[in-house]
């Protein structure tokens, strides 16, 4: 794999043919058309659709977006396990357990704005792949802070940024945060092609201008080996 940056531990990569893009793409809105998607106003998670009782963003306005998470058993779960698991142990680290695989769809509209993947500190790998071309707007980038970092220090400075972002749209220091922090690395969109990279990454998905958006993430948990 080709570095993009040095010292970010980001990296990209390419797994799935356009055939698997699509099948994900269909079996998305199978699940859709069933009920078994959820958004970021939902409270919880039904059972059959993962075995997490909470949602991933609640009402809190940082996204709109809807998903729907592959079975852990899917055989494109262990597949990013391993490439995950091969990409840490190059850094120390050695992938424990995953948070299994989603399909994401963001709409016309959609977006996630600024943030990191680090509700748990054990979190320390993130994957984002894209599934489709045939949307406009919709750019995954990775930022950097008005203090000039590309990356959250600690948990607890996480914690503090997830109060301050949590006032966006009133008077507060939510909407000057999120200001002050700009894109430095725009991921190429190619189907089929994601990038690796640490969880304490700020990162966000710009509003989708038309089409639907389509994209495969993954989380996982580990530590030093």
């Amino acid at each position: 794999m080709k570095h993009v940056k040095l010292n970010l531990l980001m990296e990209p990569f390419n797994t799935l043919t356009i055939d698997q893009c699509d099948g994900l793409i269909n079996w998305f809105q199978h699940q859709k058309k069933t009920g078994k998607t959820i958004s970021q106003k939902t409270e919880v998670i039904p059972d059959h659709v993962a075995d997490y009782s909470v949602s991933r963003y609640s009402n809190s306005g940082l996204a709109q977006l809807e998903d729907a998470y592959l079975p852990t058993n899917d055989i494109l779960c262990q597949e990013q396990f391993d490439l995950v698991n091969d990409y840490a142990a190059k850094y120390g680290k050695q992938i424990k357990s995953m948070r299994g695989l989603i399909v994401t769809c963001y709409p016309m509209g959609g977006f996630i704005h600024w943030h990191c993947d680090t509700s748990r500190p054990d979190n320390i790998f993130s994957t984002a792949m894209h599934l489709n071309t045939d949307f406009f707007g919709g750019e995954l980038q990775f930022g950097i802070d008005a203090n000039g970092d590309k990356q959250i220090k600690n948990v607890v400075e996480m914690g503090k940024y997830s109060q301050q972002v949590g006032s966006v749209g009133s008077v507060g220091s939510g909407t000057h945060m999120l200001d002050t922090i700009k894109p430095h690395y725009t991921v190429d969109k190619k189907a089929g092609h994601g990038m690796i990279y640490s969880s304490d990454n700020w990162h966000r998905v710009t509003e989708v201008r038309a089409g639907l958006r389509y994209s495969l993430l993954g989380w996982f948990h580990g530590g030093d080996k």
